[in-house]
C-alpha cells in the first residue's frame, strides 16, 4: 500500500496502459496520470479520434517534453492505427484546436513517436501477469478492438477496462455531443465499440456523458485560476492548454477524460449500475448510440411481442452518478500536487 500525496488516502499502485486521442481533455487526464503516484504508466498509445493518430502521438510527446519527463516514458509512446475499422475518420479540431492541445503553442515534439501501437498493446498485455494491467480508454476504441481481433488472449490478461464514452440517457442533464443521442468516441468507431463491449463483459466500466456533463463537474474560470496560480509545472501546463477552450465555451469545460481517470482510481466517487448495452451501427442520427436495456420484466416472458428486441448482452457497468464536487477537487489536486 502507498499513501496519496494529496488525499492522504491509502492506495494500491496500478499498472495502466492508456489509449488516447489528445485532445484537450485527454491531455488533462494524461497530465494527471503523469503526476500521480497511484499510476504506473506502461504505455501511451494514440487513437484516431479528436485528431489523427499521428498528431495524437506527437501531442503525447509534447506533453512529456513540457514536463521534462524521464526517457523511459518516451519509450512507451506509440502511434496507433490510422482509421476506424469501417468508416472514415471524423476529427474534432473545432473543439480542441488545430494542434489538438487548445492551440496552446507548445513547442514541436522533441522526437518522432514509434509506430505499431496495436502490436505494442498486445505485447504489453501478453507479457504481463494475468489480471495485472488496467486499460484506460480515452478515445475511440479502434486500437483495443484490433488488439482483441489480433490476439483474443489479451482479454483474460486485463484486470479491468475503464472507458470514457457513450451517452446512455440515464441523467436529466446530459445528451449526445455529436448527434442528439451519440457521444463522439463511440460515434467515431461504433463497430470497434461493439467488439470491445462484447469482449470485455465483466471487466468493463463505462464513464459516459451521463456523468461527465454533470453541471457541478464542470471546470470554471475559478478552476483555471487555481491551476494557473499553482507552483506545480503540471498545473501550469494544464492551465495553458485549457485557456482557449474555456474562452470558446463560455468559461466552462467538461472534464470528460479526467473523470474517466478518476473513475479508475477513485471508483468510490461514482455510482455504477449494470445494464445490457448495444451499440447502434446504423447510419445517420443514431450512429454510435449506446442503447441500454431497462425492460427487465421481459425476462419473465417467452412470447411477448417485444422479446425479439430485448437486449440481453453484453452487460456492462455504466456510471449513473458522480459526487461531482469531490471529483473536481480530485482532478485539480492531481494536477496541482
Amino acid at each position: 500500500m502507498f499513501k496519496s500525496c494529496f488525499t492522504g488516502q491509502d492506495y494500491v499502485k496500478k499498472k495502466v496502459l492508456i489509449d488516447t486521442d489528445p485532445g484537450v481533455d485527454d491531455a488533462l487526464a494524461l497530465l494527471m496520470a503523469l503526476n500521480l503516484g497511484e499510476v504506473e504508466i506502461l504505455g501511451l498509445v494514440s487513437e484516431p479520434g479528436n485528431v489523427p493518430a499521428e498528431k495524437g502521438s506527437a501531442n503525447i510527446v509534447r506533453l512529456l517534453d513540457a514536463l521534462e519527463a524521464p526517457p523511459s516514458l518516451y519509450e512507451g509512446v506509440r502511434t496507433g492505427t490510422r482509421k476506424p475499422l469501417v468508416r472514415e475518420l471524423v476529427t474534432a479540431e473545432w473543439v480542441h484546436g488545430l494542434d489538438g492541445l487548445g492551440d496552446a503553442g507548445l513547442p514541436p515534439p522533441s522526437r518522432q513517436p514509434k509506430g505499431r501501437g496495436v502490436y505494442f498493446i498486445v505485447e504489453q498485455l501478453l507479457s504481463a501477469g494475468k489480471g495485472e494491467v488496467s486499460l484506460l480508454c480515452l478515445g475511440p476504441l479502434t486500437n483495443i478492438a484490433l488488439s482483441v481481433l489480433l490476439e483474443p488472449d489479451v482479454v483474460e490478461r486485463v484486470r479491468e477496462v475503464v472507458i470514457m464514452g457513450g451517452w446512455f440517457g440515464l441523467t436529466p442533464f446530459s445528451y449526445g455531443n455529436i448527434t442528439p443521442v451519440s457521444e463522439f468516441n463511440i460515434y467515431t468507431d461504433p463497430e470497434a465499440a461493439r467488439i470491445v463491449f462484447e469482449s470485455f463483459e465483466g471487466k468493463l466500466r463505462v464513464v459516459g456523458l451521463d456523468v461527465t456533463m454533470h453541471p457541478e463537474a464542470e471546470l470554471t474560470w475559478d478552476s483555471w485560476g487555481r491551476l494557473r496560480s499553482s507552483p506545480s509545472k503540471v498545473a501550469k501546463v494544464a492551465a495553458r492548454i485549457l485557456e482557449n477552450p474555456m474562452k470558446k465555451f463560455g468559461g466552462r469545460f467538461s472534464p470528460h477524460d479526467p473523470l474517466a481517470l478518476t473513475a479508475l482510481l477513485r471508483p468510490d466517487l461514482f455510482t455504477f449500475r449494470e445494464y445490457a448495452v448495444t451499440v447502434s451501427l446504423a447510419e445517420g442520427i443514431t450512429r454510435g448510440q449506446t442503447i441500454v436495456e431497462r425492460r427487465y420484466w421481459l425476462e419473465e416472458f417467452k412470447e411477448a411481442p417485444e422479446i425479439g428486441t430485448y437486449i440481453r448482452r453484453p452487460r456492462i457497468q455504466v456510471a449513473v452518478d458522480v459526487r461531482a464536487g469531490e471529483a473536481v477537487e480530485y482532478i485539480l489536486g492531481a494536477l496541482s500536487s
